[in-house]
This record gives structure tokens, sequence and C-alpha cells, in this order.
């Protein structure tokens, strides 16, 4: 699928996005980072990151705290118009240094600087040297970016980086 979508000029700039290629683009790196879906950017971004959702089932990310919406838009419609509550079915507080790292592989790109590094799980930082030593991930300075094999491997380097997830799964 991915062959076919550049054939027909496009490349992929997150997960599962594609836009059409950008000629004057000079890296050789698997992602492309312009444009950008800056739902997905923010999403799938770092701990900092804030977004509003609105509708049934958004996710709300706030400082620190997440919020999600109930899942039918009826009930939805209902909270909002009779109730006049804001609709939601999980608000808590919400700490997780990891995030930006752990959600990278589907933007292709994290930004050193915006990680509170200090303060990361061990387990984390553990499975990012691992995808370092396996080529998955390159540093590039300022940045660590997907190669090629990492980028055909995103979902489970997400999976990897996850300390919490693996944490439960032992």
């Amino acid at each position: 699928m991915r062959e076919l979508f550049r054939k027909l000029g496009y490349a992929p700039i997150s997960g599962y996005g594609f836009a059409i290629a950008d000629a004057s683009r000079t890296t050789g790196g698997p992602v492309q980072h312009s444009p950008k879906f800056l739902y997905h950017d923010l999403i799938y971004g770092y701990q900092d990151d804030e977004i509003i959702g609105y509708g049934s089932s958004a996710l709300s990310h706030f400082r620190r705290f997440n919020l999600q919406n109930i899942s039918t838009r009826k009930a939805h419609v209902r909270e909002l118009l009779v109730n006049r509550e804001l609709p939601h079915a999980a608000f808590g507080p919400f700490n997780a240094p990891e995030r930006g790292i752990v959600s990278f592989p589907f933007r292709g790109e994290l930004e050193k600087e915006r990680i509170a590094w200090n303060a990361i799980p061990k387990e984390t930082a553990a499975a990012l040297k691992d995808a370092i030593d396996a080529d998955l991930i390159t540093d590039q300075g300022s940045t660590y970016a997907l190669t090629e094999a990492g980028w055909l491997f995103y979902v489970n380097l997400m999976y990897l980086l996850d300390a919490v997830d693996r944490k439960e799964v032992d």
C-alpha cells in the first residue's frame, strides 16, 4: 500500500496519514514532516501539549490532566443540553513525562528538548537505547528520528517504549 501511495505522489506524514509529497524535501527520512496534521501531532504529542476535544468520544489533554468525553452521541448531547454539564467519562491526573517518547514513532521525529529526561521511567530510557542499538531509531543531534526499518515497526516501537504497559504485562 505504501509503495502504491508513493507511486501516486504521496508521502507518509504520520503512522497512517499521507499527503502530497513535497518535491523540495531534502531529507531522506521515512516520514515527511510537512504538511502537518496538527490533531495527530497533539494527540500523539508531548506531555506539555494541550488540546480540547469536542463531541462524543473526543479526547482532551490539559497540562497534567486528561478528559475523555462520553462515547455515545445521544448521552453526550443530553448532558450538554439537559444537565448543562461537560459530558465526560474519565477525568484525572496525568503525569507521563515519557509521553513524547512513547508516541514519537507515530510522528517519526522526537524533539529532545521537549522531554524531561530526568523524569522518564528507566524502562523507557532502556527501550529507547535498545531501539537505537537495533537501528530502528537514529540520533540526529537535537532530535531522534525513525529509520526506514523503524517506520515499518512504528506500532511495535510505541508499545516497546511504553514502560507502563510493559510493567502491567510482566
